[in-house]
Parts: structure tokens; sequence; C-alpha cells
């Protein structure tokens, strides 16, 4: 469990991160007020590919912090008694689970960017009816 002493060390090593999620949320807003405007499907998918990811990393991010206790727990294992091998398991399992994670997000994000990207093309390659056409 992170300790509320160890905030502003906390932000500070997981700025990087919290600018990611802050674009990425910039990303989803932007995308998903003009799939409102235009009533756009393939817009729509995309928000929903953006707002996936933000959602999924931001919970795993305060997973790892919160509960997890973040880069500090290897202090608070040390403590409990838990020997150096033992914690090094725990910490590549952790790894491993937030790579699997991470990939996860990823491929639902980048799945629907596609489709969404595949029925904008798809609407926008629709030809104008002949009455329509002028010479």
């Amino acid at each position: 469990m992170l300790d509320p002493s160890q905030l502003g060390q906390v932000l500070w090593i997981s700025w990087p991160d919290l600018v990611g999620m802050s674009i990425t949320a910039i990303g989803w807003l932007i995308s998903f007020r003009m799939a409102r405007e235009r009533q756009s499907r393939g817009l729509f998918l995309i928000s929903i590919g953006l707002l996936s990811k933000l959602v999924v990393g931001a919970a795993w991010y305060v997973f790892y912090w919160i509960v997890l206790g973040g880069t500090f727990q290897v202090f608070t294992l040390l403590n409990q008694g838990l020997t150096l091998s033992q914690i090094g398991a725990l910490l590549s399992l952790e790894g491993l689970i937030g790579t699997i994670v991470s990939l996860a997000s990823w491929s639902i994000t980048l799945f629907l960017i596609i489709y969404g990207a595949m029925k904008l093309a798809a609407a926008s390659q629709i030809p104008a009816p002949p009455a329509l056409i002028t010479s």
C-alpha cells in the first residue's frame, strides 16, 4: 500500500504516464465531439478505442500505485521479511501482468481505430446519385 508521504515522489516518477493519459483523454474528447457533430459511426468507433485505452491504462496505473505500492513496494516487502529472490519473482510477475494488460488495451484500441477508419473510408467512397452530379 502506498504511503501518503510518498505522494510527491510518485508524481515525480509518474509524470510521463500522466502526460500520456492526458493526451489520450484529449484525443478521445476531440474524436467523440467530432463523432457527435458529424453523426459518424467510424469516428465513434475511434473514440471508443481511445476511451478503452484510457480506462484500461488508468485502471492498471491506479492498481499498480495504490494497491501494489508502485516502485516503493520493494522496501515494504523487505520489511515484511521476504527474500530478494521472492521479491524478484513477485516483481517479474507484476511486470508480466502489466505487459499483458498494456498489450490487451493497445490491441483493443488499434482494432477499434482501424475498424472505425475503415467505416469512414467506406462511407466516403459512396458515389453521389446521378441527379446530383452537374456537368
